[in-house]
């Protein structure tokens, strides 16, 4: 129980053969597109494009989720994910693109739209900067060298974030 209501986590095999069925004979009412290893290599450039199992399973389950307006959230690498879906893309190696800041394994501070200031704990070398993101998303929140800390759909409910809330 959590807050007095009874959730149910399912997990989702990346090798699960057909993910849509999958979710929808659980009644999957929200997605949350996870942190973890890299989006695939050919996704570094102005043509995303999504190739690994993993990838390939998420955006299935992206899009099905926009489709039938199902609440989605993405950590870090399903920022990307998200971003990338709605075509955008990802910049790889982030520390040749950045001065002061780390991004790996470290904390940094971001600012939000509303002007708070927020230390963040991440783990990731791929970020989005402001050219890249999707035309549909709005960014909420970014490092002082300009990574993308935070991105919101425009009209739906998706909503990600960079950095890893759920690690220290």
């Amino acid at each position: 129980y959590f807050l007095n209501r009874k959730i149910k986590i399912l997990v989702i095999p990346n090798l699960t053969p057909n993910p849509i069925n999958y979710v929808k004979y659980f009644n999957v009412q929200r997605l949350l597109f996870t942190g973890g290893d890299s989006i695939g290599p050919s996704c570094f450039s102005e043509s995303s494009k999504l190739k690994t199992k993993r990838d390939l399973l998420e955006q299935k389950l992206f899009d099905w989720g926009l489709k039938h307006d199902i609440p989605i959230f993405g950590v870090c690498r399903g920022m990307q994910l998200i971003n990338i879906c709605l075509g955008g893309s990802i910049t790889k190696n982030l520390k040749r693109h950045l001065i002061n800041e780390s991004h790996v394994a470290s904390y940094h501070t971001i600012k939000t739209d509303d002007g708070r200031v927020l230390s963040v704990n991440s783990f990731h070398n791929e970020g989005i900067f402001e050219h890249q993101v999707a035309k549909s998303l709005r960014v909420f929140a970014k490092s002082s060298e300009g990574v993308i800390e935070g991105l919101i759909h425009k009209d739906k409910n998706i909503i990600g974030i960079q950095w890893h809330p759920e690690r220290e």
